[in-house]
This record gives C-alpha cells, sequence and structure tokens, in this order.
C-alpha cells in the first residue's frame, strides 16, 4: 500500500490525466445527463425529449445476462433537437452568456470559434459518445450516451449562472452573484484557450474542459481518476459513516467549523483529532470503523462511487479498493478532513520525515517542534479553553500561524544558501534582510522555544509576511523554479509530441540569455554564475566539508557551461565544473538504487555530460555528436536544424528575440541534412511566419524541396496553414510567384491543385495572388492523372468555379474548361456529369462564340456535353440549348459519340424530349436531325422503330410531312433532305403506319417534367450497348 494516497493519486494524474481519461469522462457525463433534466426540460414541456431519462432508466429495458457479463444497452442522447421549449432554453442561455458587456472576458475570435463549433450537429461515435456501466439486479449494463456539444454548452451554462447556494455554495465573505460572475468569467478564460489550442481540440476534450468547469457544483469535485474516485470515496466513508454516524462527529466539507461547529470539534480536538494527525489512530476511531461494518461497507462504499459515476474498477483498481479497505489500510487513513487538520497532519508527517534522516538535529527546528506538540496539548488547546470566548485571538488563528511558522522556516533551511543572493528591491528589502536574519538566528538557535516567539504574534506575523513576500520574489526573480526543474522538462519532453514543451522551455531560456547580454540591461543575470555567487555557495560548505547541492544550483551552473563559451569561464568556474560533473556520474553522491540513480539519469544523462565536457575541452578529437540540450548562446551550423525545429515550434516567441537568434553567427538559414530539411521548410510546417520572415531576411533558399520533391508551401496547405500561404505569396516578388505556384509534389500537384482539395474557398484569394497574365497557364497546369484545378473544382467544390472562371481573362475562359484530362474529360464534361445544376452559369462566363466549340468536344467515349446531360432533368437541357448561338445548335444534336449516336437516337423513344429538342432547332434542319444514321445504318426513325415505340414514330412522321410539305412549295430545286435519308425515313413512316395498333404504347421523358420521375443517368458502358 502506498506511503500517502494523495501523493499516489497526484503521480498517476499527472502520468495519465487526458481529455479522454475514462473516469473524468464518464464523472462529468454522468453530471451532464442528470442537469440536463433540470435545466432544459420543464415538467410541463408537452413535448418528449429525444431521450435525455437517466441512464438506470434506459439502462433497465436491456435484456437480462449472467452477472460476469456487461450487458449492452441501447444507445441514449441527451440531444434535444426535437423539443423546441428546450431549444428556446439553449438559445437564451447562449445569448445571455455571450452577450455579457461589463464582466465579459471572451475575446472576439473565441466568439467566432464557438460559433463554428456549435454549428456542428454531426454525431461521432469515437468523440461523442461515453459509455457508462452500471449493475441492475446483480447485472453489470451498459449504456450508450451520445452527448452534443451544444446540450452540453447549454447545460454547463445553465449550472453556471444558477444562483442557487446549495447548488454553489458560497465562501465567506462573498456572495452568489459575485461567485457566478466568477464561474463565468473563469469559463471565459476556458473557452478562450480552446479557441487558440493549437492543434485543435476534438469534441471529447472541448466537452471535458466544458464539463470541468462545474467541479464544485453541489459542493463536490469530479474526480482526476480512478484513484481520486477511491480516494474520495475513503474520505466520505471516515467523514460520513465513521465519524458522522458512528461517533456523532459532523464536520463542515472542505472548510473548517465556525459558529456552533465549534462545539464538537472543540471537544475532540486533544483527544481525538491531536494524536490522529501525529500519526496515531485513536482506539475510538478504530472501533467505530468495524461498528460502520469494517472493510466490507468501505468497500462497498467505494464501489457505489464507481458505480454513480458509471465505471467498473479493472482488476488492477480492485486489488488497490482491497488494499486501501483492508483493516491496516483503513487505520492508516490520515486525519485530513478539514484545512486546520490538513495543515496540521502536513507538519507532523514533514516533521517525522526530518527526525528520522537526521537533518534538523542540531537545528532550532527540533525544539520547535517539540515546544509546539506540548502547546497542543497543553491548557491552551484543551475543550474549555477552545470554548472560552474571552479569548483575545482565536486559538486556531495563532495555530496556523504556528504552521506558518515551520514551513517558512523549512523553506529557509532548504534555500539559506541561495537567498541571500537576490536583488530585492528597496522597498521591501530591509524587512527582507531582517526576516533572514531573524530565520537564520532561529534555524542555528538549538534552544529555540515557541513560548519566547509567542509573546508577540503581531510582530510575528509581520516577519512571515516579509519572509513570504521575499520569498515569493525571489523564486520569481531568480527564476528558481524554471531553472532547477530545466534539465528535467527538457528530457522529459522527448521525441516529436515534446517539441512545443521543449520551444516553451527554448524560448524562455532565450528570453533570460538576451536580457542578462543587452548593454545597459539592470537585470541580475538568471543563467551566468559570477564568482562571486559561486564563491558564496562553496563558502556554505559545513566542518566536515560537505556541501548541500540544490538542482537549482546544478542547472545554474550547467546551463552557464552550456550558454557561454569555455574561453570565457572564470579559473573558478573551470575548477568546479568538473567537480560538479564527477558528483552527477556518482548519482548525487547518494546510494546505489536511490532516487540519486533516477534523478541523475532523468535530469542529467550522460549524453548532457559529454555535451558539456566537449564544451570544456574543443581540442578533443573524435566525431562531433549533435548538442541533447540546445541553449541559445552555443548555437552551430551543426545544431541549426534542431534550433530551427525549436523556432518553428514556438509560437508565443517575439519577433524581435526570432531575429536575435537567426542573425546569431552560429544559426545558419542554410542548414540542411540529406533530405533535404531546411529551417523555412520548419517554418512552413508550423505556419510560423515570423520565423519564415527572419530567415528570408537572411536570404534562405525557400525553393529547396524535401527529399526532392516536397515543396514547402505544399506542407503549409496540407497542415492548413493557410495565412502562412497568403503571407509569403504575398512577399515575393511577382516574377517569383509564379515559380511558387508552378512547383509540383510528387504528385505533380501544385499548390492550387493542394489548395482545391483542402481549402477550396481560399482558391480565389490565393488565385489574386498571380499577376492576370499568369493565371490562365497555372489554372491550365495538369497533375500525374491530367486533371487541372479546375477539374478538382468541378468535381468537388463546384460552387466555387464560377469565381475561379471571373479570376480568368475572358478570351483564356473557354481553353481553360475545354483542356481534357487523361481519361478524355473537359472541365464542361465534369460538371455535366457531377453536377450538371451550375452548367448554365459556367456557359455564361464563357464567350458566346466559343460555346459551341467547349460543348461538342468529344472525350475518349465520343460523348458531348450533350451525350452526357442524357438523364438529366429537361429544364437543364432546355437551358444549354438556349445559351448557344442558332446556327450551332444543329451541329449540337448532329453530334455523333463512338458509335455513331446522335443525342436523338438515345432518345428515340422519348416523345417529349425528341419535341423539345427538336423545338430548338430550325424547321429547316430539323427532318435533317432525324434522319442521322448511326455506324449501323441507323437514323433516329429505325432506333424508334426497333423499340416499337409509336408515339414517337408517330411525331417523327409529323416532322417528315412537315418538311415534305416545305419541299414540295419551295421554288429551290435543292432539297434540305437527303434523298437516300428521306427515302429510309419514308420506309420507316410505311412501316410505322402498317403495325396496325389502336392503342398507342405509353411514353416516358428520359427528362424529369412535372410528376414524372427522371431515370437513373445512363452510364457510357451502357450506353455503347445502344449499337446493339
Amino acid at each position: 500500500m502506498p506511503i500517502s494516497l494523495r501523493q499516489a493519486m497526484i503521480k498517476s494524474a499527472q502520468n495519465a490525466q487526458s481529455t479522454h481519461n475514462k473516469v473524468t469522462s464518464n464523472a462529468a457525463a454522468m453530471l451532464a445527463i442528470r442537469l440536463a433534466s433540470r435545466y432544459l426540460l420543464r415538467k410541463t414541456d408537452s413535448e418528449a425529449p429525444a431521450q435525455p431519462a437517466s441512464s438506470a432508466t434506459a439502462a433497465s429495458s436491456s435484456s437480462a445476462a449472467s452477472s460476469s457479463v456487461v450487458v449492452p444497452a441501447s444507445e441514449m442522447t441527451i440531444e434535444m433537437a426535437g423539443n423546441s421549449k428546450a431549444q428556446e432554453r439553449m438559445s437564451r442561455v447562449r445569448t445571455r452568456y455571450e452577450g455579457r458587456v461589463k464582466s465579459s472576458f471572451l475575446e472576439a475570435p473565441t466568439k467566432a470559434w464557438l460559433a463554428a463549433t456549435l454549428s456542428s450537429r454531426t454525431l461521432s461515435r469515437e468523440l461523442d459518445r461515453v459509455t457508462l456501466v452500471e449493475e441492475h439486479n446483480g447485472q453489470q449494463v451498459s449504456t450508450e450516451w451520445y452527448l452534443p456539444l451544444p446540450e452540453v454548452y447549454a447545460v454547463v451554462l445553465s449550472a453556471l449562472i444558477d444562483l442557487d447556494e446549495k447548488r454553489w455554495p458560497v465562501p465567506p465573505g462573498s456572495n452568489a452573484k459575485n461567485e457566478r460572475m466568477l464561474r463565468l468569467q473563469e469559463f471565459d478564460r476556458i473557452n478562450n484557450a480552446l479557441a487558440k489550442a493549437t492543434p485543435r481540440i476534438c469534441s471529447t476534450g472541448i466537452r471535458h474542459a466544458w464539463l470541468m468547469a462545474l467541479d464544485g457544483y453541489e459542493g463536490k469535485r469530479l474526480p482526476l481518476n480512478a484513484e481520486d474516485v477511491l480516494m474520495q470515496g475513503l474520505f466520505d466513508f471516515m467523514v460520513r459513516e465513521v465519524l458522522g454516524k458512528q461517533m456523532n462527529i459532523n464536520l463542515p466539507d472542505g472548510r473548517d467549523p465556525v459558529g456552533e461547529e465549534r462545539a464538537t470539534f472543540n471537544e475532540h480536538f486533544q483527544s481525538l483529532f491531536l494524536p490522529w494527525a501525529y500519526g496515531t489512530m485513536p482506539e475510538t476511531v478504530v472501533n467505530a470503523i468495524k461498528k460502520a461494518g469494517g472493510s466490507d461497507a468501505a468497500r462497498d462504499f467505494v464501489l457505489e462511487r464507481f458505480r454513480t459515476i458509471g465505471i467498473a474498477p479493472d482488476e488492477l483498481m480492485m486489488q488497490k479498493i482491497n488494499g486501501y479497505c483492508s483493516k491496516t489500510g483503513l487505520q492508516s487513513i490520515p486525519c485530513h478532513f478539514i484545512p486546520i487538520l490538513a495543515a496540521l497532519e502536513r507538519h507532523a508527517k514533514r516533521h517525522t520525515l526530518a527526525l528520522s534522516s537526521g537533518s534538523i538535529t542540531a537545528t532550532g527546528l527540533r525544539p520547535l517542534a517539540e515546544d509546539t506538540l506540548a502547546w497542543l496539548q497543553g491548557v491552551n488547546f484543551s475543550p474549555e479553553s477552545l470554548a472560552n470566548p474571552a479569548h483575545e485571538k482565536d486559538p486556531l488563528s495563532i495555530l496556523y500561524l504556528v504552521l506558518r511558522l515551520h514551513d517558512t522556516l523549512y523553506q529557509y533551511k532548504e534555500y539559506k544558501n541561495l537567498l541571500d543572493v537576490c536583488d530585492m528591491p528597496e522597498d521591501n528589502k530591509n524587512a527582507w534582510v531582517d526576516a533572514l536574519h531573524v530565520y537564520s538566528q532561529c534555524l542555528h538557535n538549538p534552544d529555540l522555544s515557541l513560548a519566547s516567539l509567542l509573546e508577540d504574534t503581531a510582530l510575528l506575523e509581520e516577519r512571515l509576511r516579509a519572509f513570504e513576500r521575499g520569498f515569493a520574489m525571489w523564486r520569481n526573480g531568480a527564476y528558481h523554479d524554471f531553472i532547477s526543474n530545466y534539465a528535467a522538462n527538457w528530457f522529459a519532453a522527448s521525441g516529436d509530441s515534446g517539441i512545443t514543451a521543449r520551444a516553451s522551455l527554448f524560448t524562455k531560456l532565450c528570453d533570460l540569455y538576451f536580457r542578462e547580454n543587452t548593454g545597459g540591461s539592470n537585470s541580475i543575470p538568471a543563467i551566468r554564475v559570477p564568482d562571486a555567487m559561486l564563491g558564496e555557495w562553496l563558502a556554505r560548505a559545513g566542518e566536515d566539508g560537505i556541501l548541500e547541492v540544490t538542482p537549482y544550483q546544478i542547472n545554474r551552473i550547467l546551463l552557464h557551461a552550456l550558454c557561454y563559451p569555455a574561453n570565457s569561464w572564470s579559473p573558478l568556474f573551470q575548477q568546479c565544473l568538473p567537480k560538479l560533473l564527477e558528483f552527477i556520474r556518482n548519482r548525487c553522491n547518494q546510494e546505489q538504487n536511490t532516487a540519486g540513480d533516477a534523478l541523475a539519469r532523468d535530469s542529467w544523462p550522460e549524453a548532457l555530460l559529454a555535451q558539456i565536457e566537449r564544451i570544456a575541452a574543443p581540442e578533443s578529437t573524435g566525431e562531433p555528436s549533435l548538442p541533447v540540450l540546445l541553449t541559445p548562446g552555443t548555437i552551430t551550423p551543426a545544431s541549426s536544424l534542431d534550433v530551427a525545429r525549436l523556432l518553428a515550434a514556438s509560437r508565443d516567441m517575439p519577433d524581435a528575440m526570432v531575429r536575435q537568434i537567426v542573425e546569431l553567427p552560429g544559426f545558419d538559414p542554410h542548414a540542411t541534412n540529406r533530405d533535404e530539411l531546411t529551417p523555412f521548410y520548419l517554418a512552413a510546417e508550423y505556419g510560423n511566419t515570423r520565423f519564415a520572415e527572419a530567415l528570408l531576411e537572411r536570404g534562405t533558399n525557400y525553393e529547396v524541396m524535401y527529399r526532392d520533391f516536397f515543396p514547402s508551401l505544399h506542407l503549409a496547405i496540407r497542415n492548413q496553414h493557410m495565412l502562412f500561404v497568403q503571407w509569403f505569396l504575398q512577399t515575393l516578388p511577382e516574377h517569383e510567384r509564379v515559380n511558387a505556384f508552378i512547383a509540383k509534389n510528387q504528385y505533380g500537384d501544385t499548390i492550387l491543385h493542394q489548395v482545391a482539395s483542402i481549402r477550396p474557398k481560399l482558391l480565389k484569394q490565393i488565385l489574386d495572388c498571380l499577376p492576370e497574365a499568369e493565371r490562365t497557364g497555372t489554372v491550365m497546369i495538369k497533375n500525374n492523372i491530367g486533371d487541372t484545378v479546375l477539374h478538382l473544382i468541378a468535381t468537388g467544390r463546384h460552387e466555387i468555379l464560377n469565381q475561379l472562371l471571373d479570376c480568368l481573362p475572358e478570351a483564356a475562359r473557354a481553353g481553360a474548361v475545354m483542356i481534357r484530362n487523361d481519361i478524355g474529360n473537359t472541365v464542361l464534361q465534369w460538371v455535366a456529369t457531377k453536377h450538371p445544376e451550375i452548367l448554365k452559369q459556367i456557359m455564361d462566363c464563357l464567350p458566346e462564340t466559343a460555346r459551341a466549340d467547349a460543348v461538342n468536344i468529344r472525350n475518349g467515349d465520343g460523348f458531348t456535353v450533350l451525350h452526357q446531360l442524357l438523364g438529366c432533368s429537361l429544364e437543364i437541357f432546355k437551358q444549354l440549348m438556349d445559351s448557344l448561338p442558332e446556327a450551332a445548335k444543329t451541329d449540337a444534336l448532329m453530334a455523333k459519340d463512338n458509335y455513331g449516336n446522335t443525342v436523338l437516337h438515345h432518345i428515340s423513344n422519348q416523345p417529349e424530349s425528341l419535341k423539345l429538342l427538336l423545338d430548338c432547332l430550325p424547321e429547316t434542319a430539323r427532318a435533317r436531325a432525324i434522319l442521322v444514321k448511326s455506324s449501323d445504318g441507323d437514323t433516329v426513325l429505325d432506333k424508334a422503330k426497333r423499340l416499337e415505340h409509336y408515339q414517337s414514330l408517330h411525331f417523327l412522321q409529323e416532322v417528315l410531312e412537315q418538311a415534305k410539305q416545305r419541299t414540295a412549295i419551295q421554288t429551290c430545286p435543292y432539297s434540305t433532305i437527303p434523298s437516300n435519308d428521306a427515302g429510309s425515313g419514308l420506309s420507316t413512316l410505311a412501316s410505322a403506319s402498317n403495325l396496325g395498333t389502336s392503342t398507342p404504347l405509353a411514353s416516358y421523358s428520359i427528362f424529369s417534367q412535372g410528376s414524372v420521375t427522371p431515370p437513373e443517368p445512363v452510364s457510357p458502358e451502357e450506353q455503347r450497348t445502344l449499337k446493339r
């Protein structure tokens, strides 16, 4: 069993916590499901919700199974799409939240992000669903719940604005309205962070962040993980079942007792809580645990907490539950149920550990701790004294003061070698120096007594505040935490996944480095170790020659060595550095298999020590190795690519700092490796315009392709860094932009092809970056499968095709839509096949003289645009015919496919369609169009006869009869109808008239007209069969 349950929980949270954490997600989901009924529904609603019932109701409908099997239940959702009143409430609460003016911290981009996020109603099985497991009649039953973001958002907002003090306990000194304002402002910050997050947060992460804003609702905390559920369960079991029900000791939740609550606390402080806080559970509590049911009751209580959030503990968690709920485990639960007891328990545990290690044997901390315990056991904290209202100052307030004194004395003991090497502002300097002097006396006084310190509590509190204020300023001014953890954090953030963390560390280190190397700067060095500081540290060695060394001192010396060249090191620094490296290699002089091994391995690996030794001895032979820890002071051409990746990944590095680094003599803006990876390519990968601009100023070659066929702009587009792309194109001179536009990747795609596939809405803006004279040629570039940008748009985002054509000169538009891809289709034919409804708009963009050629061009199967419109609506066909010049309409209808079939051949059994198309032609050309022969020698009449479609035959006969009549009255000796085709046509008509049917066959047009349903479009393969 772990020494500290809380420590185990925190460690597990640090290692495993994420927005996809099942325990946290399910606990938040259960709360959202419960609150959906509370806030989005009302009893008076007449409409049924979309299934926002409780999971218990859902689960109860599932089928029976053995208790060892988890039975799946039906899917459920809190979606309110079918409830208009709930939708009104959702809209109202959203308007109320986003419409705040005075107290709102919401940024304008965040509001736009919220609008975009909440507009989607598509549910993902992976991201919008949680599975809750519950027990019913001895069976575990699972229920899958879908939690759409709009409903979750509305539920969270409704809960946040609730003023009910039972749901949001109000701390002393505040009020419900002020607490609500603070909750909403914190929710503003959450949304601002979500909107700015890179990469974008998935819907699971968004839901998790929103629901975690409800932490504290009804005075309860959402669990961090399974260990946290266990700890909360044990905590509540002890407070409610043991102390409350068995011992009649009721403690407030999360705060110290006040008023009448103090009576019970005062009565049991010395007899119960004090010995328990010092590590010994009183026998009365042990007996109360037995009366409460012991291990079995504790285990059931904890398991019920897991069931409450829809989680079934796995085998490993069950082992932990059994361990913590055992007799030994329950008796080791610490006494930390309210803040004052938690502070006392922490002090007692630290004092016990310090005594066992011998670290406070000769200091004033030991007698002070002994005095404190005697003071707590004396008359000052007897039940009568604690209940005495005549006290000038509350005994608990004095206890807090004493515990703060212990905390600060331990802080002074740990950092005493560093605290006086600090530049404190004049306003606080005297108080700080005085506090350090007093603390030094206390620490080195083996006869220190508590009574002497409490003689003047006002003075003691003044010195405590002076030390606490100065200590905080020292930590911040000396960047103590940053320096202390720098190496450990750097090596913990390994691999590509840790690049963002390393970039953040590098940014801060660069800030400190440039600040202390700026001429005229008054800032105290945070990295460089002056001899005075080094000498002060060395002077702190004890009489036995042992010097206590902290991670801060180690990292400070190592960073000095990594940031400043060896020829600048002082003799004292050169003397100390090898001894420090030896100290680290010796596991910080700790025993084997102890924390020293882990500390040396995780913070200062051998590769880092070797890197520093190479800096110290630059004349050493051997193959130079790449640095494992990067600093701004030792950048070389060999490490420039690694530094470039950090600069590219850094989002918060100021422009001036980026330029400072890029302009350093050791940084090579042209650095590359065997794959032709360059700094500019990395800038494009992360969309970092600041870094890219600094590289361009140093003349970097942006045209180098990664692995010879990955242009940098293509990567920026693939990663959707469109602002970077637009910025870069506008930065280039016009004559260089064309090269950027025509550069191809391994698939033959230009940047326009990629934008068309990823962000087609931006195509026009990107194309506008080119001079008008260059646009046509760029748009007509084909990729490896012969598609131009217009082909891709015609297939996918056809609605912006017109915009692109408008960007081209009018004379060039026809050529752009007539260019064929590898299977012979023009852009116009793709439109006719995929999106015929916009065909007229495209035709209107073309010059009238070029429209006929664009329509009549044939693809690989010999189909023209009219052939490919077969199966479309009558209106679309008519629109296309109307857009053609009169003289071109006949040629368009008489154009043949590879089998000699015209459009009229294909619709020979469609009398209404035949009439529509023939009406588009001049009367003198109609008979000629009917009598055109296919490759098999069939006219349209022959085809209609073979299909035995008498209505078509009757209509065609009328057309030919009208043609004969016109021919008979003409004085011109030449007929407009060829005699050989006319004979065939008359023969066909004669045959048709002899078929002897009394009832004409039904006629169905292939065009959708009126209530007639259009048939499915005919594929080219099916059309080929027409010749048979």
